[in-house]
């Protein structure tokens, strides 16, 4: 039953103002989006520093200087002779790398905490992880960004990984690295669509012969190289890898 009206005083009181509230949630948010803008930019540093460092060569070592013979007081007719230099070990060639031999980094925690974000589809998580354990890790680099549908970065990871040791493409099958076949099979009938628009990238025709080789076998892969060394004679990636798999 309503009351008549009279009955109850009327309120003074004003009702508060949420402007406050939703100014709280909007400065909430802009340092959220402000702290996901600086999160990316020191990723993005760390892997261009990441691969500076890995492209800059080796410092060259000082020449050793040339020792002299000491004056003879009692035998001024003999003329000192510089003694021979001393042979530098940097210049003998590299002993040869036992056949079989997976490559692996002394510290592999980076490479173990990338491939377990890998098969988890934390593929930024992963590329830390890849880029803190260079050069071992080119290769993973490279399947890091073809998860991402990256092509070019991925091809060009995969070009510096043959560069470092070509066989390492046989040993490691790119499928064995994801968490579901249905995200690699995506990825594959992405690369071919990428492959029939452009059908005259010799890039792109190095690197789907890498995936293609674990899938259909050394002779898909290789019609992909020579069509890729047709388009590109002097393609260093293409004959290392055609020299990889063989006759």
């Amino acid at each position: 039953m309503a009351l008549p009206p009279g009955l109850l005083p009327e309120s003074n009181e004003t009702v508060p103002s949420r402007a406050p509230l939703l100014l709280g949630v909007v400065v909430v948010a802009l340092l959220g989006i402000l702290g996901l803008v600086i999160q990316n930019r020191k990723l993005a540093y760390e892997r261009d520093e990441a691969v500076r460092r890995s492209q800059l060569p080796p410092p060259a070592r000082p020449a050793a200087p040339l020792s002299e013979a000491p004056l003879v007081p009692d035998r001024p007719d003999l003329v000192p002779v510089a003694a021979p230099p001393v042979a530098d070990s940097s210049l003998r060639p590299p002993a040869p790398r036992a056949s079989g031999l997976q490559v692996l980094p002394a510290d592999p925690q980076y490479v173990s905490r990338g491939l377990q974000a890998f098969r988890a589809a934390r593929y930024e998580e992963a590329e830390r992880q890849f880029f803190r354990a260079l050069p071992e890790s080119l290769l993973y680099l490279s399947l890091t960004s073809f998860a991402q549908r990256n092509w070019r970065e991925a091809f060009s990871f995969l070009a510096r990984a043959m560069s470092a040791d070509p066989h390492w493409l046989r040993r490691v099958n790119p499928r064995d690295l994801f968490g579901r076949d249905a995200d690699y099979d995506a990825l594959l009938t992405a690369l071919d669509e990428q492959l029939t628009k452009t059908p005259i990238d010799a890039d792109l025709k190095i690197l789907a012969a890498y995936v293609r080789y674990h899938e259909k076998g050394a002779p898909y892969a290789k019609a992909l190289l020579i069509e890729a060394t047709n388009l590109n004679p002097d393609h260093e990636a293409a004959r290392a890898f055609l020299e990889a798999l063989g006759p």
